[in-house]
């Protein structure tokens, strides 16, 4: 069928619709709307409007996507490439694009091929008469019929799919629903969530089926199962954490060895791989945390209850017991299914307290158990880190938020927690076990693959980390992990060691999840899955549907169509890739717009901010929102150096560049738009770093 579509194309040399292909090849419509778009995808045809052509040789295929910053790029194998002014605006991410580069290195969009988000929220105003719909996404205009939209209110936020439109920035858009009005209680946190795919919504079905599930386990549930009860297990996580996945136990051994235990919810036992319940947590494909919401995965009847591991009850899990020896190695590792009954809700701040010789209400009776967790968690990760492991530095802050969803409180996260490194690294050895034994195992696997680098980016950030006064040597291969470890742990005690370390990450290819086993870069691991997470991510899930055939049903292996197994198990894997990075798109967005709010309430004031970027306009950091400067928004102190290229502060003759700590002034602050103005007043000499400046927005001028 897909050649006599072609044939039929070619024949009306790009002048044939959708009505008459569809009479001329005597198909029905659906059938004819997929076949075209898999021919579009596959870069056979392109449709302009409502005809359709042959795909021209000189135009590609690539993705919008939207940077963690906020930018909008388009991606073409792993390539981030910057999309030229000169096109139609009304794209938005996620887009698929047919596209040209132009002498400048610039995507020109040609035309829109798919939008698999159509769906979009939006905000109804209406002044002096006239309604307009305002996108939640910037650079479309949204229009609704007359009939649709003379219901609508002052301040409704709406849901609306929009087509696709080549000619302009201007999208009809087709009404949904009515979710709320914008001064309903979390109503901004909701919109962000639906726009990115995310919802607690629930239909009647899938509620039929929740009240089938158990709320504790039975005497049923033992069978075939190891008891562990008796092994006092603990949970550690924060504070505030409600969906716990895991636990985990110690104990030594007569040869010196630790025997780390490490049990993971049971949640397949509860979820039918045929459900609605399933086949809703295969479109979320994972949870999403916003401010004081959460649009859980599972229903937090699931999550919250039966299925996470809860002090003081009896749970249904799955174990990985693991000997780790004196040089971090594990061996004898054994996969059960497991019963556990928890002793302890520990928190990370508690634990950190306990390593550091302070013993916190209540743990009394843990203290050995959290020190021989410690040993085996430090052993583990001195040998991931002789292996190559690179650990970046996390440049986000941890955000706290009254209930108006107001900051109260804004901070770096302690990335030397004892306790988190600890659970970090016992989680690690674990889906790296499980990852060996779904290789050995003969079906397919779900494993957490990541690429090696692009050598000419790496380059790249070595360049611009040169230009601080460092010596790195251009690196001449990147097969190694350890290449970009020693760079990066040559630089850990460098003042601007966290943006460094984030520059090296951001050139960094992305990880996902793959039925195709290429190891994880980053870990320096052969092999790697994630297992440890099946209440709040898919592919953990998926993992432990393996496993139950494996250890429960091994007879069925010899009769499962393994090349129909792992084509399904890789869309899920695609789908969890892509909802990973909606996720970290609308916990990027939420969090940015609460700080622009914020600093609108101190537009004049001065903060320190760093230089990420210095081109046509200077990006530059503050609080982990980026903000985009002119050079004519500089102070007079600054003049432009032609044989550098560069901007320079002549009062004190430094240049403007990469890493460089500047004074800003706040000018303007549009929250719409996310987007805030400022003025670069000086460049602060290094040798004044370490004086206190007004570092942070909510800690200084801040009443």
């Amino acid at each position: 069928m897909k050649e006599k579509l072609i044939t039929a194309i070619t024949e009306r040399n790009g002048k044939i619709t959708f009505k008459e292909l569809k009479k001329k090849l005597e198909v029905d419509e659906i059938e004819l709307q997929n076949l075209l778009l898999e021919l579009k995808l596959d870069g056979k045809i392109l449709q302009i409007s409502n005809k359709y052509s042959l795909f021209p040789e000189d135009l590609l295929i690539g993705s919008i996507t939207k940077s963690l910053s906020g930018n909008i790029y388009l991606m073409y194998n792993s390539l981030r490439i910057p999309i030229s002014s000169n096109f139609f605006t009304a794209v938005i991410p996620n887009d698929i694009v047919a596209f040209k580069i132009n002498d400048k290195d610039e995507a020109e969009i040609h035309s829109i091929i798919d939008r698999p988000t159509s769906n979009i929220t939006c905000e109804v105003s209406c002044e002096a008469g006239k309604k307009t719909i305002i996108p939640y996404h910037s650079g479309i205009n949204v229009s609704l019929s007359n009939e649709e939209s003379k219901e609508l209110l002052d301040g409704d936020i709406i849901l609306v799919n929009i087509d696709i439109n080549d000619q302009d920035n201007y999208c009809t858009g087709h009404l949904i629903k009515t979710i709320g009005h914008k001064d309903d209680p979390n109503i901004k946190e909701i919109a962000v969530a639906i726009n990115y795919g995310f919802d607690n919504d629930y239909d009647e079905e899938y509620l039929e089926e929740l009240k089938k599930i158990p709320k504790d386990t039975s005497n049923e549930d033992l069978s075939k199962r190891i008891d562990l009860r008796n092994d006092d297990f603990v949970t550690i996580d924060g504070v505030n954490t409600k969906d716990m996945d895991d636990a985990v136990f110690a104990r030594r051994l007569d040869n010196g060895n630790i025997e780390v235990k490490v049990s993971i919810a049971d949640v397949s036992h509860y979820i039918h791989p045929d459900s609605k319940i399933f086949k809703r947590a295969a479109e979320k494909t994972t949870s999403l945390y916003l401010k004081n919401s959460v649009f859980h995965m599972f229903h937090h009847l699931i999550s919250n209850g039966i299925c996470s591991l809860n002090p003081d009850v009896d749970r249904l899990t799955k174990t990985v017991t693991m000997e780790v020896d004196k040089q971090g190695k594990i061996a004898n590792t054994k996969i059960e299914k497991t019963i556990i009954h928890s002793r302890k809700k520990m928190n990370y701040n508690d634990v950190d307290k306990v390593l550091l010789g302070e013993i916190p209400n209540g743990y009394e009776n843990y203290i050995e158990l959290i020190k021989l967790l410690n040993e085996a968690s430090t052993k583990i990760g001195s040998r991931l880190e002789n292996d190559g492991f690179i650990s970046f530095a996390n440049e986000e802050p941890e955000i706290s938020y009254n209930r108006d969803g107001e900051i109260t409180d804004f901070k770096e996260i302690d990335e030397q927690s004892p306790a988190r490194k600890l659970i970090e690294y016992l989680m690690i050895a674990a889906n790296e076990e499980v990852a060996i034994y779904l290789l050995y195992s003969g079906l397919p696997g779900v494993f957490r693959i990541h690429e090696s680098p692009d050598i000419r980016k790496i380059n790249e950030a070595i360049k611009s980390v040169n230009t601080l006064g460092k010596k790195i040597k251009y690196v001449k291969e990147v097969d190694d992990p350890m290449v970009i470890q020693r760079i990066i742990n040559s630089l850990k005690k460098d003042n601007n060691y966290k943006v460094i370390s984030n520059l090296f990450l951001r050139f960094m290819k992305r990880a996902r999840y793959s039925t195709d086993n290429i190891g994880h870069y980053a870990l320096s691991l052969s092999s790697y899955t994630h297992f440890t997470s099946p209440i709040r991510r898919l592919a953990d899930l998926l993992v432990h549907y393996i496993l139950d055939i494996l250890l429960i049903h091994p007879e069925l292996c010899e009769h499962i169509d393994i090349d129909d197994m792992k084509e399904k198990l890789q869309m899920h894997c695609d789908k969890a890739s892509f909802m990973e990075r909606q996720a970290q798109h609308a916990e990027q967005d939420q969090e940015t717009e609460a700080i622009i709010t914020r600093m609108s309430k101190h537009i004049g004031e001065e903060y320190t901010a760093t230089v990420l970027e210095v081109g046509k306009k200077f990006r530059v950091r503050l609080n982990s929102v980026d903000i985009y400067i002119d050079p004519k928004d500089l102070s007079s102190s600054f003049r432009y150096n032609k044989k550098k290229k560069l901007y320079y502060d002549y009062s004190n003759d430094l240049y403007l560049k990469f890493g460089t700590k500047v004074t800003i002034r706040i000018t303007h602050v549009n929250i719409a738009n996310r987007c805030v103005s400022a003025e670069i007043l000086n460049i602060i000499e290094p040798k004044k770093l370490t004086k206190k400046k007004k570092g942070s927005i909510i800690f200084s001028g801040c009443k």
